[in-house]
């Protein structure tokens, strides 16, 4: 009973539509949850592999977007000025969202670590979740263009991504998708 409130509450992040999708037109675009879910079964499969604690990977992989119940998805753009907000402000907006969610547990602590360790990106597990994010995004991008759900160029999504992956196994992939990618 008493995480009922948390778990409903989180539950709206299954209507919250990826907002970069939204700019590109893609039909039906996935919701925040989808995406998180997504990240979350790459890190299992990847993470043990690597070397990196695969169980934080996962768990990471599932709080790191929890925010977006109350700021909804904020778009990164390639250009910071097609931004609704600037990323320093961003950064603030979804931290006092994360804040105001984890008032409705008493037990926070595991779940406020991981998505500190996520944000502040220093472990090489918050490395690869945060690459895991943008390539799980040019997935989906390589998936609607396979899937025909936009007319729109999606190479925006390539351009934001690519520079922010850090670690070698996130590069190989991120380039491996977008070779599928310009291949279409």
């Amino acid at each position: 009973m008493k995480y009922l409130s948390f778990l409903s509450e989180i539950g709206k992040l299954k209507d919250i539509e990826r907002t970069g999708w939204k700019i590109y037109k893609v039909k039906n675009p996935e919701s925040v949850a989808d995406h998180s879910h997504r990240t979350a079964i790459m890190a299992m499969l990847y993470s043990k592999s690597l070397g990196l604690d695969e169980d934080k990977c996962v768990k990471m992989a599932i709080v790191h977007d929890l925010e977006e119940v109350y700021t909804g998805d904020i778009a990164t753009r390639a250009d910071e000025k097609n931004q609704t907000v600037n990323n320093v402000k961003k950064e603030k907006i979804e931290e006092n969202a994360f804040n105001r969610l984890m008032k409705l547990l008493d037990d926070k602590k595991e779940i406020t670590e991981l998505w500190q360790e996520y944000h502040e990106c220093k472990t090489p597990e918050a490395k690869w979740v945060n690459d895991l994010d943008k390539i799980e995004m040019v997935l989906q991008a390589l998936d609607y263009k396979k899937g025909k759900r936009t007319k729109e160029d999606l190479e925006e999504f390539f351009q934001t991504s690519g520079p922010r992956i850090k670690t070698k196994k996130g590069k190989e992939l991120w380039n491996k998708i977008r070779k599928g990618y310009l291949e279409l």
